[in-house]
């Protein structure tokens, strides 16, 4: 018999408690957490903006990134509740379940995911959710304009890996113009500061987003995101 679990909050109930509105750059998953152990179907909550075109994009994927379940959900709430089912041939079996939403130019708008335990029997072991933000960006701000040669990112992450975080320069085109793989400061210290300086050459004023990634523990995909968008000035 599946582990009683405690009713996890809703978006209205997170907002309320923390006195404002869920940003679009927050994803807050609130069921199954981090490290649960789960059954078919998972009963996911969670809360959100939905993305420009007001959808949702919810995948579960294996270790070598398989995807193994995958929804797109129009919703008109910051609640997510579905059920998502899944099948494994050789449980148990790790994996990685994200939700993601996209902004008009169809780049990554949100990312939130948690590891789990995927099996094919027995009883679930449900672990809470978090409203942790596990990155936060400092600098530079959401419309910010900014010197091309001189585009200086800090930040803070929750996230506990040695791995780097990985922050790249995308255009409304979907075009990479600098990608960095950055190690945050104070590892033994939560949270852990990041930050770095880019450069690119422009001939005329750009939008683009600064995105910045941390990996997943048993996933090659990112886990966490977050990300604004700048005008490049050259």
């Amino acid at each position: 018999m599946p582990s009683a679990t405690v009713a996890p909050a809703t978006a209205t109930e997170i907002a309320d408690n923390n006195n404002y509105a869920i940003s679009i750059a927050d994803i807050y998953i609130l069921s199954p957490g981090d490290s649960s152990q789960v059954t078919s179907p998972i009963q996911l909550t969670a809360c959100l903006q939905p993305g420009t075109d007001g959808r949702v994009i919810v995948e579960l994927r294996d270790e070598a990134g398989r995807i193994l379940a995958r929804q797109i959900h129009a919703i008109e709430t910051t609640d997510l509740n579905i059920e998502l089912a899944f099948e494994v041939s050789r449980p148990p079996l790790p994996a990685q379940l994200s939700v993601r939403t996209l902004d008009a130019y169809g780049r990554t708008q949100a990312l939130n995911s948690v590891e789990l335990t995927l099996l094919s029997e027995g009883p679930a072991t449900i672990v809470p959710g978090s409203e942790q933000a596990h990155i936060t960006l400092n600098q530079p701000a959401d419309g910010q304009s900014v010197p091309a040669n001189l585009i200086a990112v800090s930040g803070t992450t929750y996230v506990a890996d040695t791995r780097p975080l990985s922050i790249q320069l995308i255009t409304r085109e979907g075009r990479v113009l600098a990608a960095r793989e950055v190690y945050p400061q104070g590892e033994l210290s939560r949270p852990a500061i990041f930050e770095t300086v880019l450069a690119v050459s422009i001939s005329e004023p750009t939008w683009v987003q600064i995105a910045v990634s941390a990996p997943g523990r048993n996933n090659a995909g990112p886990a966490h995101f977050i990300a604004v968008e700048v005008l490049l000035e050259p």
